[in-house]
Protein backbone atom coordinates (compact mmCIF):
# COMPACT_ATOMS: atom_id res chain seq x y z
CA UNK A 1 0.00 0.00 0.00
CA UNK A 2 2.35 2.61 0.90
CA UNK A 3 6.22 2.57 0.30
CA UNK A 4 8.06 1.68 2.86
CA UNK A 5 11.44 2.95 1.91
CA UNK A 6 10.40 6.63 1.74
CA UNK A 7 8.70 6.70 5.19
CA UNK A 8 11.06 8.49 7.72
CA UNK A 9 10.58 7.86 11.59
CA UNK A 10 9.16 10.84 13.58
CA UNK A 11 7.63 12.19 10.72
CA UNK A 12 4.31 12.70 10.39
CA UNK A 13 2.23 12.07 6.99
CA UNK A 14 -0.98 12.77 5.98
CA UNK A 15 -2.58 8.87 5.42
CA UNK A 16 -5.95 7.10 3.79
CA UNK A 17 -6.49 3.81 5.61
CA UNK A 18 -6.38 1.13 3.17
CA UNK A 19 -6.45 -2.16 5.63
CA UNK A 20 -6.08 -5.23 4.21
CA UNK A 21 -9.04 -7.74 4.34
CA UNK A 22 -6.29 -10.06 5.96
CA UNK A 23 -3.08 -10.14 6.63
CA UNK A 24 -1.14 -13.91 7.34
CA UNK A 25 -4.92 -15.63 7.67
CA UNK A 26 -6.22 -12.87 10.57
CA UNK A 27 -9.35 -11.19 9.26
CA UNK A 28 -9.73 -7.49 9.20
CA UNK A 29 -11.22 -6.37 12.94
CA UNK A 30 -14.97 -5.69 12.12
CA UNK A 31 -14.42 -2.19 13.93
CA UNK A 32 -12.38 -0.93 10.50
CA UNK A 33 -14.15 -2.67 8.04
CA UNK A 34 -15.91 0.95 7.49
CA UNK A 35 -13.19 3.28 7.83
CA UNK A 36 -11.08 2.22 4.59
CA UNK A 37 -10.30 5.59 2.38
CA UNK A 38 -10.96 7.90 5.81
CA UNK A 39 -7.87 10.35 5.91
CA UNK A 40 -5.54 10.40 8.84
CA UNK A 41 -2.55 12.09 10.01
CA UNK A 42 0.23 10.10 11.58
CA UNK A 43 3.64 9.88 12.73
CA UNK A 44 6.13 7.57 11.68
CA UNK A 45 7.18 5.86 15.47
CA UNK A 46 9.37 2.90 15.05
CA UNK A 47 10.53 0.27 12.47
CA UNK A 48 9.02 -3.42 13.53
CA UNK A 49 11.39 -6.61 13.36
CA UNK A 50 11.47 -9.41 12.37
CA UNK A 51 9.77 -10.83 15.51
CA UNK A 52 6.78 -8.09 15.67
CA UNK A 53 3.54 -8.85 13.84
CA UNK A 54 4.15 -6.56 10.94
CA UNK A 55 8.00 -7.22 10.02
CA UNK A 56 9.60 -4.13 8.16
CA UNK A 57 6.60 -2.53 8.39
CA UNK A 58 6.54 1.17 10.25
CA UNK A 59 4.05 1.53 13.42
CA UNK A 60 2.07 4.50 12.26
CA UNK A 61 0.57 5.90 16.14
CA UNK A 62 -1.45 9.39 16.12
CA UNK A 63 -0.45 12.70 16.41
CA UNK A 64 -2.92 13.32 18.71
CA UNK A 65 -2.90 12.16 21.92
CA UNK A 66 -6.69 10.67 21.96
CA UNK A 67 -6.99 10.64 17.89
CA UNK A 68 -11.31 9.63 17.95
CA UNK A 69 -10.80 7.88 14.58
CA UNK A 70 -8.10 5.42 16.00
CA UNK A 71 -9.73 5.48 19.12
CA UNK A 72 -13.42 4.32 17.12
CA UNK A 73 -11.13 1.91 15.47
CA UNK A 74 -10.02 0.26 19.46
CA UNK A 75 -6.50 0.78 18.24
CA UNK A 76 -3.75 2.65 19.21
CA UNK A 77 -0.99 2.60 15.95
CA UNK A 78 -1.44 1.02 12.20
CA UNK A 79 0.53 -0.80 10.26
CA UNK A 80 1.78 1.59 7.42
CA UNK A 81 1.06 -1.69 5.00
CA UNK A 82 -2.37 -0.65 5.73
CA UNK A 83 -2.56 2.91 4.94
CA UNK A 84 -1.62 4.84 1.57
CA UNK A 85 1.06 7.77 2.44
CA UNK A 86 -0.80 10.54 0.72
CA UNK A 87 2.07 13.57 1.83
CA UNK A 88 4.34 14.81 4.68
CA UNK A 89 2.78 17.18 6.97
Amino acid sequence: MTNQDKIEQFTKYRCRLAIRSEYEGNPIKPECVDHNGKEVVLSASWLMDEDDKYPGEWAMTSVEFDDPLLKEMGIGWIASGDLEVIDSV
